[in-house]
């Protein structure tokens, strides 16, 4: 469900859930969404979306700094965001989003069975461990909390074959440096 085509059988069966759900009127969210960039157009996309299964969705959209007192204030119904990663170790993402009281913990993520995990996978030098226990916060955190996984590609980037001599960055906020490319014609 939620590829096939035509989108009536997938719509109809949202609109029971949310019913069965004892809203078979629908009912209203405020979404906060980032005023710039592509945040503003993905909000429309949801709401539109939204709207088809009878979740009426009104959008406020704030700047970073207000955005970010809100999130840490808990003063939101439903955001659009990332995690965002200085590096790529899982450390730097679970560190500040999914410990319990993290800097970056909005969602207000509480579980001891993630915290356990975290102080274990950080204190693991076998890189194929780290992983497996990575995947095991990954996996509990995907099952208590009420999130929607969505593609966001504003950092990607494409580079085409004559491109030559490009370092990957090591994450989107870091590593872009470009002064040895070159362009092979």
């Amino acid at each position: 469900p939620g590829y096939r085509q035509p989108k009536t059988q997938d719509i109809a069966d949202a609109k029971k859930l949310v019913a069965d759900a004892g809203y078979p009127n629908g009912f209203d969210i405020t979404f906060i969404v980032d005023a710039s960039g592509a945040h503003n157009k993905m909000g429309e996309l949801a709401a539109a979306q939204l709207k088809e299964i009878g979740i009426r969705v009104k959008l406020d959209n704030t700047h970073d700094a207000d955005e970010f007192d809100l999130m840490a204030a808990g003063k939101y119904e439903v955001r659009a965001g990332r995690f965002c990663m200085n590096t790529t170790d899982p450390d730097d993402v679970a560190g500040n989003y999914l410990i319990t009281g993290a800097g970056r913990n909005w969602m207000g993520v509480s579980d001891k069975r993630i915290d356990d995990l975290f102080v274990k996978m950080s204190s693991e030098t076998d890189v194929p461990k780290r992983k497996v226990l990575a995947r095991e916060m990954e996996d509990i955190f995907l099952d208590i909390l009420p999130v929607i996984s969505t593609i966001d590609a504003k950092y990607q980037q494409l580079y085409w074959s004559y491109m030559q001599n490009v370092d990957l960055p090591m994450s989107t906020y870091i590593g872009y440096s470009r002064e040895r490319a070159w362009i092979k014609k």
